[in-house]
């Protein structure tokens, strides 16, 4: 199930708008097709075949020892999906850097993963390095070699940077200083959060680490309108995915095993078939 919550003026998280390029296109596609992938576990997944190797390397310029404080806040790591978009990267990261608690208790350290190589990200990355040490946020940028579009287009290729890049994190492969994350919060390149997106998180990480039946929290919800009780949070059994937080024992337990890792799958199906998991999703819209 999903949380979601939202107040008058806009959503918790809210995509910018672009223009309806080819490209444009593609990508949505490609990312509602993800979505659809990740919906579908409410009704369990199977593994499809593999046909290509994963191709992946780690960002060399990530320090090997880093002098890291306050590591007790540092269980709930927020990652930001990017690849060559960095105008769109520079907007979140400035929300992000505008929102975030300081000193920083939830959402923290920050790690972008980057699918590919592109220097006007690598730029926008190495300037907010240094806005958020200024702050005593340390933010970590890995790099995912990008798979070959042409053999099976963008969907593949951000199905295998998600699963390579949650399990970087899950794995703890990020800095060995850090502790190994209970949670993530993921975000993509193209979005906005609301000034309570932290707060949010943080308030239904502890409904999401009790409850079984949780799937995920998720910051956005598409039925989102004004609401006499701001603080209102509803169940889903539909995935939406633009701003959501999961567990690192639903990865590992259940998700990381069964990725798909080759090719596009139709549908995630549950070995067993009988599983049903839901979504907590933000009611209330927030300016």
């Amino acid at each position: 199930m999903i949380v979601g919550k939202g107040a008058h003026g806009g959503r918790i998280v809210k995509r910018r708008r672009r223009r309806q390029s080819k490209h444009r296109k593609g990508h949505v596609r490609s990312y509602m097709m993800l979505l659809l992938m990740l919906g579908s576990y409410v009704l369990g997944f199977k593994l499809m075949a593999r046909y290509f190797d994963s191709g992946i390397h780690r960002d060399g310029d990530i320090p090997s020892s880093l002098t890291i404080s306050h590591t007790s806040s540092y269980e709930s790591p927020l990652i930001i999906f990017t690849c060559e978009r960095a105008s769109y990267l520079q907007t979140t990261l400035s929300d992000i850097f505008k929102y975030i608690p300081r000193p920083c208790t939830f959402g923290c350290p920050i790690i972008v993963s980057q699918d590919g190589e592109n220097s006007d990200v690598d730029n926008v990355v190495n300037e907010f390095q240094q806005k958020f040490a200024s702050i005593g946020i340390p933010l970590f940028h890995i790099h995912h070699k990008q798979a070959l579009k042409s053999a099976g287009g963008a969907y593949q290729a951000l199905a295998k940077h998600y699963g390579w890049a949650l399990s970087q994190v899950f794995d703890g492969r990020i800095n060995a200083e850090l502790p190994m994350p209970k949670r993530i919060i993921i975000l993509e390149e193209d979005l906005h959060i609301a000034p309570d997106f932290f707060g949010y998180m943080a308030a239904t990480s502890k409904i999401l680490d009790k409850d079984s039946s949780l799937f995920a929290v998720s910051a956005f919800n598409d039925n989102g309108h004004l609401v006499n009780n701001p603080k209102r949070t509803l169940r889903s059994d539909f995935f939406p995915g633009l701003g959501w937080m999961m567990k690192r024992s639903l990865w590992k337990n259940e998700l990381e095993a069964k990725w798909p890792k080759g090719v596009s799958p139709m549908l995630l199906l549950l070995q067993d078939g009988t599983s049903i998991l839901t979504v907590l999703l933000s009611f209330r819209i927030l300016g």
